[in-house]
C-alpha cells in the first residue's frame, strides 16, 4: 500500500463519516424524552414514536411521506443512472461541469442543513 492510497482511503472514510454523522446524531436524538432537540439529551424515551404510531393525525402524513420518498427514490435512481451513462459514454463540451453538478448535492448533506435551520428557527421561536 502506497502512502497516496492510504490517504485516499482515509479521505473517503472522512467523507463518508461526514455524510453519515448527521443521520446518526438525529437517530440517537429521536430517542430523547425532551420536548425540544438538545444535545446531549437530558432524558431518554420512545414517547415520540409512541405518539406517531398510536394512530391519529400522524399515520396518514407518514404514509404519504413514505410514498413520496419511495417515488422520489425511484425517479432519482432512473435519472441518475441515465445521467451517469450519458456523461461517461459520450464526449461533449461541458462534460466536466456536468460531472461536478451531478456530484454537488452529495457535498453538503441536507440533513446537516436541516439541523442548522432548526436551530435558527428555534432561536426565533418559530
Amino acid at each position: 500500500m502506497t502512502p497516496g492510497h492510504v490517504l485516499r482511503v482515509l479521505a473517503a472514510l472522512l467523507v463518508v463519516a461526514f455524510m453519515l454523522l448527521p443521520t446518526v446524531v438525529m437517530g440517537v436524538l429521536s430517542f430523547s424524552g425532551d420536548p425540544y432537540i438538545s444535545f446531549p439529551p437530558h432524558s431518554w424515551g420512545v414517547g415520540a414514536y409512541r405518539h406517531v404510531f398510536s394512530g391519529g393525525q400522524w399515520l396518514a402524513p407518514l404514509r404519504r411521506s413514505l410514498f413520496v420518498g419511495a417515488s422520489a427514490g425511484v425517479a432519482a435512481l432512473v435519472t441518475g443512472t441515465l445521467a451517469a451513462c450519458a456523461i461517461e459514454r459520450t464526449h461533449f463540451r461541458g462534460r466536466r461541469a456536468a460531472r461536478v453538478l451531478a456530484v454537488a448535492p452529495l457535498l453538503v448533506p441536507s440533513l446537516a442543513y436541516a439541523i442548522a435551520l432548526y436551530v435558527v428557527f428555534a432561536e426565533l421561536h418559530l
